[in-house]
C-alpha cells in the first residue's frame, strides 16, 4: 500500500528517472527562526545581572559578581566569543539554566 501511494506522488517516466508532475519537489522549506524577539535574551540577562542578586542566585545558582567573573574567564582563557545574535552572557546563562534548573531547550528558546 505504501509503495502504491509513493508511485502516485512520484511518477517514473520512460527514461527511468523520476519527474515531479505534481510539482512537489519545487517546494522550498525555509527554516524559521525560533527567536522572534532578538533582544529578549539580552534583556533577561541584564535583568539577572543588575536587578536582584537573589533572583540571579535562584536562576543561575551564583551571584552577579561570580556570573560576571565566569563570563570574563570563559572569554579570556577559553576564547568563548559572541556571535552576531548571541552575547557571551546569554550563552553562559542559557547553559547554567539548562544544567542548574533542568530546563529543556524549548523552555530556554522561549525565554531567550
Amino acid at each position: 500500500m505504501a509503495k502504491d501511494m509513493f508511485e502516485r506522488w512520484i511518477l517514473e517516466d520512460k527514461d527511468g528517472d523520476y519527474d515531479d508532475e505534481l510539482g512537489l519537489f519545487d517546494v522550498v522549506a525555509e527554516r524559521l527562526s525560533h527567536r522572534t524577539d532578538r533582544g529578549a535574551g539580552w534583556r533577561h540577562v541584564q535583568q539577572l545581572m543588575y536587578e536582584s542578586d537573589q533572583q540571579c542566585y535562584e536562576i543561575l545558582r551564583m551571584n552577579q559578581r561570580t556570573f560576571e567573573a565566569l563570563c570574563t574567564m570563559l572569554t579570556e582563557r577559553y576564547e568563548l566569543r559572541e556571535s552576531l545574535n548571541v552575547y557571551v552572557q546569554e550563552y553562559v546563562a542559557m547553559f547554567l539554566e539548562v544544567v542548574g534548573q533542568d530546563k529543556i531547550v524549548r523552555d530556554i528558546t522561549a525565554k531567550y
